[in-house]
């Protein structure tokens, strides 16, 4: 099972190779952070941009790249079920042909014939031989038909809780902060000129 890391930094592609590295880069400078909520399966991505709508394109981004990596996966996935399913259909055609063949020549044989109870005992047996691969030849080809649809799907797999938005202010810096901040700067200043002045006024 793929955790949210691992979504985040799988190798894939180059071209996805250098969005990875830029991914790192950014998630390791803190632009980016990310948390997982095992309780309820889910992941949080904040993005920390000095321009709203950038960090909005940045997790658009972010999850267009998750959507396509995870597209990836089940694509290549679907491919590998179609190869073997493919193979299995070919082993099971063979084997529905030669069960109806061995139940031909047995009708064949017997046609116009009373049967006995061994010869009925085992014309239900090459009866049931044949219904159940067929069933089986059957069923292969419908999941055969599915996976080579979903080979070629590209759909948002992922199932968006919150989407992007531009956030109404600034997370950081605080208003406050700079308030106190720009405050203590004025205190201190008038302090440091009162304090120069009347050392200036006693040397005089």
């Amino acid at each position: 099972r793929l955790t949210a890391w691992d979504i985040l930094v799988h190798r894939t592609t180059h071209k996805r190779q250098k969005s990875k590295n830029k991914l790192y880069k950014l998630i390791t400078s803190k632009l980016i952070s990310v948390t997982t909520d095992n309780l309820s399966n889910s992941v949080n991505i904040n993005v920390y941009m000095n321009e709203k709508q950038l960090s909005k394109d940045v997790l658009d981004h972010i999850i267009k790249m998750l959507n396509s990596f995870q597209n990836s996966l089940l694509q290549q996935k679907a491919v590998n079920k179609s190869e073997y399913l493919s193979q299995t259909i070919k082993t099971k055609k063979v084997e529905l042909d030669k069960a109806e063949d061995n139940l031909t020549d047995f009708l064949e044989k017997n046609v116009n014939k009373t049967l006995s109870p061994l010869q009925t005992v085992q014309k239900k047996s090459l009866e049931r031989d044949v219904n159940s691969i067929e069933r089986i030849y059957i069923t292969l080809l419908s999941e055969y038909e599915v996976s080579k649809i979903e080979a070629v799907e590209n759909l948002d797999r992922l199932h968006i809780v919150s989407s992007p938005s531009t956030p109404h202010k600034k997370s950081s810096p605080s208003l406050l902060i700079n308030v106190i901040v720009y405050l203590i700067f004025i205190i201190t200043s008038v302090l440091l000129f009162a304090v120069l002045d009347r050392r200036t006024k006693k040397l005089n």
